[in-house]
C-alpha cells in the first residue's frame, strides 16, 4: 500500500492505536507476507504523543494451513456429494433392472413360442437387443455405485474399446475426430468388463 496509507501513518494521524489489523507486507527480496498489525502510543510524562511501537505477527503460515484445511473441506464435501449420487445411482439401477428382467422374459418366451410372421420376429428381435442395451447399461451404473460385485473374466480390451467407440464418440462431440488405434494381438486381460469400461 502507498506509504500515506499504512497503519502507522493512521496512527499517527488519528492518535488511535490500531489493533489486530491484518495487512500484506513485501520484504526487500520481493516476497509477501500477511501480517498482523497492532501499534500501541507512546506518551511522555505530560500526556503528549511521542510516538508509537508498530508489532508485526506473521500469519502467511497460519493462513497457508487454513487454506489447505478449506481446500480439504471442500475435497470432502466433493466426495460426500458423489457418495450420495453412487447410492441414487445404484437406487434407480436396481429398480431399473426389477423392471427390465420380466420384460425380457416375456419378449424370450414370445420369440420362441412360433410366431405368425418375419416382422413379428424382426420386432421382438429388437426389443431384445434394445433390452439387453439397456440391461448393459444397468450393469454399468451399478459399476459406478460399486454395488456390481467384481466378475473377473479374460476380456480382449482390444475388442472392448472397439465396443466403446460409439459411446465415447457421442460424448467427445461432433466436432472432434475419434481415433482408436489398438496394437495387433494384444493379450487378455483377467478383469470385471463393467469396471474396465467405468473412468477411474
Amino acid at each position: 500500500m502507498p506509504h500515506a496509507e499504512t497503519p502507522m501513518k493512521a496512527v499517527l494521524r488519528t492518535g488511535e492505536a490500531a489493533v489486530d489489523l491484518e495487512a500484506i507486507v513485501e520484504k526487500p527480496n520481493g516476497m509477501r507476507l500477511v501480517v498482523l498489525v497492532n501499534i500501541a502510543l507512546i506518551f511522555n510524562e505530560s500526556g503528549r504523543q511521542v510516538g508509537a511501537v508498530n508489532c508485526f505477527q506473521d500469519l502467511s503460515a497460519q493462513k497457508r494451513s487454513e487454506k489447505d484445511r478449506e481446500s480439504l473441506r471442500e475435497e470432502l464435501r466433493q466426495s460426500q456429494k458423489l457418495e450420495a449420487m453412487g447410492q441414487l445411482v445404484g437406487g434407480v439401477a436396481h429398480d431399473f433392472n426389477n423392471l427390465l428382467t420380466p420384460i425380457m422374459g416375456s419378449l424370450d418366451l414370445l420369440l420362441h413360442r412360433g410366431l405368425r410372421d418375419e416382422r413379428e420376429k424382426r420386432l421382438i428381435d429388437g426389443a431384445l437387443r434394445s433390452a439387453e442395451r439397456a440391461k448393459t447399461l444397468v450393469q454399468r451404473l451399478l459399476a459406478f455405485a460399486r454395488r456390481q460385485p467384481l466378475q473377473l473374466h479374460a476380456i480382449n480390451v482390444g475388442e472392448l474399446l472397439i465396443g466403446l467407440t460409439d459411446l465415447a464418440s457421442s460424448i467427445v462431440g461432433p466436432q472432434t475426430k475419434l481415433t482408436v488405434d489398438i496394437a495387433p494381438n494384444l493379450s487378455l486381460a483377467n478383469a470385471d468388463t463393467n469396471q474396465l469400461e467405468m473412468p477411474s
